[in-house]
C-alpha cells in the first residue's frame, strides 16, 4: 500500500511524462491526496480535489482513475 505522498508523486510523474509541463505547476494542480477510513470508502480510500485549470484537472482526474485501478488504498 502507498502512502499519499507516493500516490501524489506517482501522480505527479505520470502527468510530466503524459502531459509535459514542470513537476511543480503539477503538484500544485494536483493539491493534496486525502486518504479517507476504509470502512466508509470501499472502492478506493483517497481523494484528490484538482485545483488547476479545466484542460489541467481532466487529464489529473485521468491520470488518478489510471492509478486508481493500481493503487485503490493509501496510508497517511
Amino acid at each position: 500500500m502507498l502512502t499519499a505522498a507516493e500516490i501524489h508523486a506517482l501522480l505527479v510523474e505520470t502527468l510530466v511524462a503524459g502531459s509535459g509541463g514542470c513537476a511543480r505547476e503539477w503538484q500544485r494542480a494536483i493539491g493534496k491526496v486525502r486518504v479517507r477510513p476504509i470502512a466508509f470508502n470501499v472502492i478506493t480510500n483517497w481523494r484528490i480535489w484538482p485545483a488547476g485549470n479545466p484542460a489541467q484537472n481532466r487529464a489529473i482526474r485521468a491520470a488518478a482513475a489510471v492509478i486508481r485501478q493500481h493503487h485503490p488504498y493509501a496510508s497517511i
